[in-house]
């Protein structure tokens, strides 16, 4: 049989959303929240469309998908981290899916980016000569705090380096974005559209202020777990010595919000600058979990993927993609 590969409209949204249910899992959130499905995929430059390739078979039912979220929402131009990929179980053309992301990639202006695999979709990336790797858990623990969330991490005194602040997205810190030189390249529309107006996540700009002047900004959300919270850098925008340096006062914001610690998943971060500044990476008997909806005691490998055509830096942080996104509503 053969299938039209093409970009989605707005109003396939019901059929993806019936599709996500039946073929990816039955209940997802994005087969049951159609305001969050719309968040994660309606295109922010042309709102008739959705950041998403479908094939159709001669009927016109959709029998593969492929999402993918931009992280430049105002430019046609914009690295993009797939997302939902998945081909209808009862497909008789074991390349379909592929075809999807080649349709993709000669779609896209930018870097093709990916993270969240299982072992059988890395395998594919690594055929399709993308770079694979896994992301690292780092932790700094609230040494006032008992461990109730997690096992094994360590709660060590730190010496302050810098100042903390919560901040508002500003011109200050979307001068930080131009100074990036690694990628993906995120602008403003992206930072204000994925964290400022998320339709159920609360997210802080935690500024990292080196003598009253903003150095880098994290960007923060608070989690609850089932006995205790904690608090999830799920992107940061600057150098990594300027994260590294501000250890100890990540340790003070823990204890001004009564959280038992602060993770932070990442690909790419300097591993001995961050060391050197007191963070903590998750490895050997240390359980930090990643799953809180429902909440799992166990530490996940996560593996990302991505198009490394250039020698350029990659970073890439929890919240890109589809990661950090609720499971529960």
């Amino acid at each position: 049989m053969k299938y039209k590969i093409s970009m989605a409209v707005i109003v396939d949204t019901k059929e993806i959303m019936a599709f996500i249910n039946h073929y990816w899992k039955k209940g997802h959130v994005l087969a049951k929240s159609e305001e969050l499905f719309l968040f994660q995929y309606q295109n922010y430059l042309s709102p008739s469309e959705l950041n998403m390739v479908v094939a159709k078979n001669s009927d016109g039912e959709i029998k593969a998908i492929l999402g993918f979220v931009p992280v430049s929402y105002g430019s046609e131009q914009s690295d993009v981290f797939g997302a939902l990929w998945k081909v209808a179980d009862d497909v008789k053309a074991p390349m379909l899916g592929l075809k999807l992301l080649s349709f993709l990639r000669k779609k896209v202006n930018g870097r093709y980016l990916t993270l969240g695999l299982n072992e059988t979709s890395s395998s594919i990336y690594r055929y399709m000569n993308f770079e694979v790797g896994y992301m690292i858990q780092w932790y700094i623990g609230n040494a006032q705090c008992s461990a109730k969330l997690t096992m094994n991490i360590e709660f060590p005194e730190l010496d302050d380096s810098f100042q903390l602040k919560v901040i508002e997205p500003n011109e200050e810190l979307f001068s930080l974005l131009a100074l990036t030189n690694s990628y993906p390249k995120k602008d403003r529309e992206y930072i204000q559209h994925r964290f400022v107006e998320h339709p159920i996540y609360d997210y802080d700009f935690i500024g990292i202020f080196s003598k009253d002047k903003l150095a880098a900004c994290m960007v923060i959300r608070e989690q609850q777990g089932p006995s205790s919270k904690c608090i999830r850098i799920v992107d940061y925008i600057g150098d990594d010595s300027y994260l590294a340096g501000s250890a100890a006062s990540i340790q003070k914001l823990l204890k001004e919000r009564g959280a038992e610690y602060a993770d932070l998943i990442a690909f790419g971060l300097a591993q001995d600058v961050l060391e050197s500044g007191g963070f903590r990476k998750v490895n050997g008997d240390v359980v930090v979990p990643n799953y809180f909806e429902p909440f799992e005691l166990k530490t996940i490998d996560i593996l990302c993927a991505y198009d490394n055509s250039e020698a350029t830096s990659i970073r890439i942080f929890k919240a890109d993609g589809d990661q950090d996104r609720p499971n529960v509503i």
